[in-house]
């Protein structure tokens, strides 16, 4: 064999070990992504898990002036440890597209009553307060305590309405609001 073409074959075995070793580790990672279970995060020895009624997103669109909420969202934050220790949460809304006027919405967030509480809710926000056009807006923060026997919940319903009077109340063709919640261990 000539000088050139053990070095082409060197070359073609090195890239060829390299493309499998690289498969093999992104296989394996893949893998270990996968098996993640996607609504739960675990944080200083506990973990905090979220389920939404129809998902955690908010849609509203083409809506009037009225009292009743045009959007409501419940969702609950869930929490368990084996181990005698605080895990924290914190509840944000954010914003992803909002076309109505900046006084035009509001929002309040109430708390279910639960038989076997467990750490601290967020509390309640009663008083209609407004949603801004862009950004993100804090709900507030609770936690669980360690150890629980079994998983326990905070269940919020986070409640959007269009003023029925004061601020901008005519009616809005055309405009929308949509919104996530965002869940974040501390």
């Amino acid at each position: 064999m000539k000088k050139g073409n053990n070095v082409l074959l060197t070359i073609i075995s090195l890239a060829t070990l390299f493309i499998a070793v690289v498969g093999a580790t992104f296989a394996y990672y893949t893998a270990i992504l996968s098996e993640k279970e996607p609504d739960l995060e675990t944080v200083n020895s506990g973990v905090i898990g979220m389920d939404f009624e129809g998902g955690p997103h908010i849609n509203i669109g083409n809506i009037q002036p009225r009292e009743e909420a045009w959007a409501t969202k419940t969702f609950t934050v869930k929490g368990s440890s084996t181990e005698s220790t605080t895990f924290p949460y914190t509840i944000t809304l954010i914003i992803n597209n909002n076309t109505f006027p900046a006084d035009a919405l509001t929002f309040t967030l109430t708390s279910e009553t639960e038989e076997n509480p467990n750490g601290t809710k967020a509390p309640a926000i009663t008083t209609h307060t407004e949603v801004p056009i862009t950004g993100s807006i804090p709900l507030g923060s609770g936690h669980f305590q360690g150890p629980t026997e079994e998983e326990k919940t905070h269940v919020y319903t986070l409640s959007i309405f269009l003023r029925p009077s004061g601020g901008n109340n005519t009616q809005h063709p055309g405009q929308v609001f949509e919104a996530h919640i965002d869940i974040t261990p501390k």
